[in-house]
């Protein structure tokens, strides 16, 4: 059995409620709660104050770009076409292991120091 509380969040659709409309069940809900006047009055200024930061903050830029993740098959030829018996070959073929296995940034990859890398404690 769901208890009423549960059942009104599951029952509340997300598109129909804006910012506004919530800070009003938030303060309706803390005075049913009885906390006092200046205490309500306090929480819906916090929340005005925060909806007007809300409408300077700049939205992300989003993209559509998917990056396709490489296949088994892509790994193969990479590490195929490389010959490991040359130091710089070999270098190279460390490079690429660290970041396939561990994904880290270009720049933490090219400012990694020998310091940085503990191989006895794996």
């Amino acid at each position: 059995m769901v208890t009423g509380r549960i059942a009104r969040i599951r029952g509340m659709d997300q598109d129909k409620f804006d910012l506004k409309t919530l800070t009003r069940h938030f303060e309706v809900h803390n005075r049913s709660e009885g906390k006092s006047a200046r205490t309500v009055e306090w929480y819906n200024g916090a929340l005005e104050l925060f909806q007007g930061w809300l409408k300077d903050l700049r939205r992300p830029k989003v993209t559509d770009k998917v990056i396709e993740p490489l296949t088994s098959e892509d790994l193969v030829k990479i590490f195929a076409s490389m010959n490991p018996n040359t130091p710089l070959v070999a270098r190279n073929t460390a490079i690429y292991s660290l970041m396939l296995d561990t994904g880290p940034h270009l720049s933490e990859v090219v400012t990694l120091k020998y310091e940085d890398v503990h191989v006895h404690d794996r």
